[in-house]
């Protein structure tokens, strides 16, 4: 499948604009609102952000034998990307750029990625949205020495270009104690949070993801010959819907040195499909479980912002008729550079 990057840009900035649109509505119910303590946090969102930033996009697809140890992961090879944002009030826009001469090495070692993520995250102080839809073909095998039979490294390391994953679904979180801890503050730069103090929350999502390949996604001469050997299968599909919550801390030093930390824990059901290699097809349904990890470390002011985000959505779920469990996750490591702006108004009359 090939996306030509003028159609990635058109369709990335529509779906930013429309985000956008929906934020900037003025008159916001109660139940939205904050009531913002500010000897603990600072809005900044009536100025103008302007960012630097570094970041590479992740996803991620592994099997697992249940009761067992042994187990066996894909990762997809994304190209780290450069760009510019900026956010004033509730509107953000963040481009991103692909230059050839930082990838190059991953591209020889990888493969060819082909990918298109388009990620949508709604940051009020109170409640936040984050949808998700995401497609990547080109996976290669994680730590292939220990899972592959006289795996013999070659420079290309054991790429699987036919594996491709569509990933689609959103959550939306809950924070607790919003007057003092904020959530978006390392996230898009808005806030700045002065005093240490963490939130409990609260969060509900739903995901549907499905894995396919030209063959079997079991790898071939696996060490443990045992595993899955009888049920090799070359699909699988899965959609879940879980709620859950956690705790998030930031722990501040001299007013600008944090650290965040944020981990939630969803439970629910998921349904799935596998299809195995013989050509049958098993349906089944059982437990599920997510995991959303965030962590942050950096400097921030009043107008001044430099910092490392990372964030992972990971999902768990039974396979279809085999003694063994997937799991997906998608993620983003960003390092992120900033200097907020002081906007004039103009009074009225």
């Amino acid at each position: 499948m090939h996306i030509p990057l003028k159609h990635i840009a058109l369709v990335t900035m529509l779906c930013g604009c429309t985000t956008l649109a929906m934020a900037q509505r003025h008159h916001w119910p109660k139940w939205a609102l904050t009531k913002n303590d500010t000897s603990y946090v600072e809005d900044h969102s009536r100025e103008f952000t302007f960012r630097l930033y570094e970041s590479r996009k992740y996803g991620a697809f592994a099997v697992h034998e249940r009761g067992g140890n042994q187990k066996f992961r894909y990762f997809s090879n994304t190209p780290f990307n450069i760009g510019v944002g900026a956010n004033y009030r509730t509107f953000a826009l963040n481009l991103g750029f692909n230059f050839p001469f930082i990838n190059n090495g991953l591209k020889e070692k990888y493969g060819k990625p082909k990918y298109l993520d388009l990620q949508t995250h709604v940051y009020l102080r109170r409640w936040i949205a984050d949808i998700y839809l995401q497609y990547y073909k080109s996976y290669y095998l994680v730590n292939p020495e220990g899972t592959i039979k006289d795996y013999v490294e070659d420079g290309q390391h054991a790429r699987r270009p036919d594996i491709q994953s569509i990933a689609a679904g959103g959550t939306i979180t809950y924070i607790d104690n919003d007057e003092k801890f904020s959530y978006r503050a390392n996230s898009i730069q808005v806030d700045w949070q002065k005093k240490s103090a963490g939130s409990w929350i609260a969060a509900v999502s739903t995901m549907f993801v499905n894995v396919h390949g030209d063959s079997s996604l079991v790898p071939a001469n696996m060490k443990d010959e045992g595993y899955l050997s009888t049920r090799p299968y070359d699909r699988t599909g899965h959609w879940q819907i879980t709620a859950g919550g956690g705790y998030g801390y930031t722990f501040v030093y001299r007013q600008h040195f944090f650290a965040t930390l944020v981990a939630q824990v969803g439970v629910g059901i998921n349904t799935g499909a596998t299809q195995f290699s013989d050509g049958v097809r098993e349906r089944g349904a059982g437990f599920g479980w997510n995991t959303n990890l965030r962590a942050a470390i950096g400097y921030n002011s009043a107008r001044y912002f430099a910092g490392i985000h990372w964030e992972n959505f990971g999902l768990h779920n039974s396979v279809a008729a085999a003694n063994a469990y997937e799991t997906y996750g998608t993620g983003n490591l960003r390092v992120s550079i900033a200097k907020r702006f002081f906007v004039k108004r103009h009074r009225k009359g």
